[in-house]
């Protein structure tokens, strides 16, 4: 795990405290928040499809367990835990492949003095919610959107099925989902580091006697 998601987990809980510590009314948050729902849970809805894809009989488990005649709260919190599994899992793979291409491509994380974290914590916990909660729901959705692809091209061959708009469209959607995420890391790098850049300590001149 990079330091911006270490840094991310600290700052939420220490922006609750501080909430409290300005005498803010404490509101009691909803299970599914929409940090939640966006880096977890929709990357993780896109992952059980293509699970689906993978296996017909697990997939045609799910849709009767969620069927409309069927459905009870306990069906619908079992697909969002298995919505956030998947997210969660497919969000360690974009770790170890999108951040790293992200890095290997010359957006590498600033150098930050989380010493001044403390004073600031409100300001970054903002950039964390503008910012990095939306990078990584593009790269989360670019990730499962790969592996969806390429399980449903695994059950489609070229020779029953040629490539056609379904590949086209899918091509375009991680081609937005890389620029998304590009984007927003790039900003958030960039607005972190200003907030919490590091001062170069200037050269200690030792006088020769």
């Amino acid at each position: 795990m990079d330091s911006a998601t270490r840094t991310a987990t600290v700052v939420n809980a220490s922006g609750l405290a501080n909430q409290l510590q300005g005498g803010a009314t404490l509101k009691e948050d909803s299970v599914l928040d929409l940090g939640i729902i966006i880096t977890c849970v929709l990357p993780g809805c896109i992952v059980l499809w293509g699970i689906g894809q993978l296996f017909p009989p697990l997939a045609d488990a799910w849709i009767s367990v969620n069927s409309l005649r069927s459905a009870t709260v306990g069906s619908f919190f079992y697909i969002i835990l298995a919505s956030i599994g998947a997210g969660m899992t497919i969000g360690c793979a974009r770790w170890l492949v999108i951040d790293t291409l992200h890095h290997w491509t010359g957006l590498r994380p600033p150098r930050w003095d989380f010493a001044k974290l403390a004073e600031r914590t409100e300001a970054f916990h903002l950039l964390i919610e503008i910012h990095y909660k939306y990078y990584l729901f593009y790269a989360n959705s670019l990730t499962a959107a790969l592996f969806a692809y390429v399980a449903w091209r695994s059950r489609h061959s070229l020779s029953a099925e040629p490539i056609g708009w379904a590949d086209a469209g899918s091509l375009a959607i991680c081609l937005m989902f890389a620029a998304g995420s590009r984007d927003t890391l790039r900003r958030y790098y960039r607005r972190a580091g200003e907030l919490l850049r590091q001062e170069e300590t200037p050269p200690r001149i030792i006088a020769l006697k």
